[in-house]
């Protein structure tokens, strides 16, 4: 797969839709159902993707994997591309949760 080609599809992603650029599984959605061009394959089509390798060759998909790595790359270059600092705090405060969560060994997190 080339990496080129992989940011030439998902830069459109991340410039139309925010919550692609903070959620690595929607923008993966977004590329998958682009690549296969709209065809209609049934509700479990993205199962699909993720599952088999053949059906990702035969429509050109990359991997989840390379789909956020190139994200990743092209957010560091782009300011413009990366999530809301919204997002970023609320993200920073759901791992601090969870942090906390994981020390006292599980149990409600408020």
């Amino acid at each position: 797969m080339n990496f080129k080609t992989v940011e030439q599809d998902i830069r459109p992603i991340l410039e139309a839709s925010e919550i692609a650029r903070a959620d690595d599984m929607v923008l993966y959605e977004r590329y998958a159902r682009r690549k296969i061009g709209g065809l209609n394959l049934g509700v479990n089509w993205l199962a699909k993707v993720f599952s088999d390798r053949n059906f990702r060759i035969l429509y050109g998909i990359a991997p989840y994997d390379t789909v956020s790595r190139v994200r990743r790359r092209l957010q560091a270059e782009n300011e413009d591309l990366r999530p809301s600092k919204e997002y970023i705090e609320e993200r920073k405060k759901a791992e601090r949760d969870y942090r906390e969560y994981a020390k006292r060994g599980g149990g409600n997190i408020e």
